[in-house]
């Protein structure tokens, strides 16, 4: 079990003033916290706190730290490069459902750095990146449609995620976009245009 710091947590809720102690949660049981039926915020807040003191004491990281440390390894920014621990990095952030890990992973599989390359693999990851609202996945998945790299070639799918990738900001994207566009049939860009509005096309 981990031991945790000293240090009062005060909680102002429904006009009650509890202080609790990392210490005292850490030390609960069922029994105690039943104590908190009456309040489920303040078990919710309870039990959180708890779990996230556990999660501390024992190191363990978040989706930020892995990618981090990946984009040391993939730089050698400080440490030897090395393109396999970078990647076993990304992919420990990916596997926490982080969107940005999703697009380096497509990135790595694209690239074919620390990992075989396989258009295929990347698409898939791009994918995964863009549902999860990533803009640089998205318009990375736009341009897997638009030349039919690991996914079939089609127009109307490019240009709808390079619409969705445009709309948050991204200036690549609206230039492909734009530029896609003018090849496509009218009726083409209206349906593109459509799907993009579902945001999941």
């Amino acid at each position: 079990m981990c031991r945790a710091l000293p240090i009062p947590l005060l909680f102002r809720i429904q006009g009650l003033s509890f202080r609790i102690t990392i210490r005292r949660m850490a030390k609960a049981t069922l029994t105690p916290f039943s104590k908190f039926s009456g309040s489920p915020l303040l078990l919710a807040l309870a039990t959180t706190l708890l779990a996230g003191g556990c999660a501390a004491f024992h190191g363990e990281k978040t989706a930020a730290q892995y990618i981090r440390e990946g984009n040391r390894y993939y730089s050698g920014e400080w440490v030897a490069r090395d393109l396999d621990r970078a990647v076993e990095n990304y992919r420990k952030a990916a596997a926490m459902g982080d969107p940005w890990a999703y697009f380096l992973m497509g990135q790595c599989y694209d690239s074919g750095l620390g990992v075989p390359k396989n258009d295929r693999e990347a698409a898939d990851w791009y994918a995964k990146g863009a549902k999860a609202g990533n803009a640089e996945a998205e318009y990375s998945l736009g341009q897997a449609y638009e030349f039919g790299k690991g996914v079939p070639k089609n127009d109307t799918l490019a240009y709808a995620w390079f619409n969705i990738a445009a709309a948050s900001g991204h200036e690549k994207a609206r230039s492909r976009r734009d530029s896609l566009g003018m090849r496509m049939r009218e009726s083409e860009v209206r349906r593109a245009q459509q799907l993009s509005l579902q945001k999941n096309p």
